[in-house]
């Protein structure tokens, strides 16, 4: 048999649980469908502010991406020109020097011709 003791034990058992679980009940009921839709808007428009953010650096990190790599272009094609000029400068030089020594060895053969044929004579 149950003594008085467990019967204000079970009883008092009963009345916290009937507490917390009214509590809990309060706290987790749906609010009403205006107050949802409130805080629907409120997390769609933060997710829309975030999206926007996340959308304006992007493209501001595309912007300067582009940015370097049309500097970077301009670069490489001024080192290229600068090379070519560099290489068409080089032979030239090299042309001009093969035809000084060409004209020179044209002029000794025709001296040592001359002499040949003068000492041929």
């Amino acid at each position: 048999m149950m003594t008085l003791n467990d019967v204000y034990k079970v009883g008092g058992g009963l009345l916290v649980g009937a507490a917390v679980g009214g509590v809990t009940g309060m706290l987790l009921a749906p609010k009403a469908g205006k107050e949802t839709r409130e805080d629907i808007m409120e997390k769609a428009n933060e997710v829309q502010e975030k999206t926007k953010a996340m959308f304006e650096e992007t493209k501001e990190r595309a912007g300067d991406m582009y940015d370097r790599s049309r500097q970077m272009i301009g670069d490489t094609r001024q080192r290229a020109m600068e090379a070519v000029d560099s290489g068409r400068d080089r032979v030239l030089d090299k042309a001009e020097s093969m035809a000084h020594d060409a004209k020179k060895i044209s002029q000794e053969t025709e001296t040592k011709t001359k002499h040949a044929k003068a000492s041929a004579s």
